[in-house]
């Protein structure tokens, strides 16, 4: 099977509550800052959470979810995301016999026996032009595995 990579992207609507959010507290903090409602600190707070907010809102528009790398040496695939904490971070990896599947809108990870083990990685979290080249590359892989294909390497 020939190398790929596949990285996936946050799905907008991620980025457009976060920017809709960090928008909504920047203004209440600017109104609580010019009427004086409040005490000014807390129209300060506002507006510093609300940047935060925004500059986060632009940052998660190009951020990677996750990344997927199949047959490597080894006939492994690695799928990891990068800057995260728990399993992604750590990086889920699959042997020989064993491969990665979409199932129920989840990435699945499919041990060679059959069992299947969950992946923290949903397709309403991803990006959907990502997300379809993540099938299509998945589809690729697992017809390249099917006994008698000319890259499954059986003779």
């Amino acid at each position: 099977m020939p190398s790929s990579v596949v990285e996936v992207r946050f799905a907008p609507l991620t980025s457009a509550s976060y920017g809709l959010l960090g928008w909504s507290i920047t203004v209440l903090g600017a109104v609580n800052v010019v009427s004086g409602s409040w005490p000014r600190v807390v129209g300060f707070f506002n507006l510093l959470v609300g940047t935060v907010l925004l500059v986060l809102a632009v940052v998660n528009t190009r951020r990677t979810y996750f990344r997927l790398e199949q047959g490597l040496a080894g006939g492994r695939s690695v799928l990891s995301g990068p800057g995260r904490i728990g399993p992604l971070a750590r990086g889920v990896v699959t042997g020989p016999g064993e491969r990665f599947a979409v199932e129920q809108d989840r990435l699945v990870h499919v041990a060679g026996d059959g069992t299947r083990a969950l992946t923290p990685v949903r397709r309403s979290s991803a990006h959907p032009e990502d997300w379809r080249a993540l099938e299509a590359a998945l589809s690729e892989a697992a017809r390249s595995q099917e006994p008698g294909t000319p890259d499954s390497g059986a003779s």
